[in-house]
């Protein structure tokens, strides 16, 4: 059984299946949080590669949150 992740986007809660990433949760549940992700393909995975994708953690911003 995977675990779930409880998050906050923007003041509200959201919860992860543990399989999913913060961006295929938010566009499988059709959020109206607009999430850049230029360099992100479904047949890809993430590429990781273009520093777009900054979240801050615990209030203390994290630069490493790629798709």
């Amino acid at each position: 059984m995977q675990q779930k992740v409880h998050i906050k986007i923007d003041g509200a809660d959201a919860t992860l299946d543990g399989k999913q990433t913060v961006l295929q949760m938010l566009n499988a549940n059709g959020c109206s949080i607009e999430v850049p992700n230029v360099c992100y393909h479904p047949g890809l995975g993430p590429i990781e590669t273009c520093d777009t994708c900054l979240v801050s953690v615990n209030g203390e911003l994290n630069r490493y949150s790629c798709t």
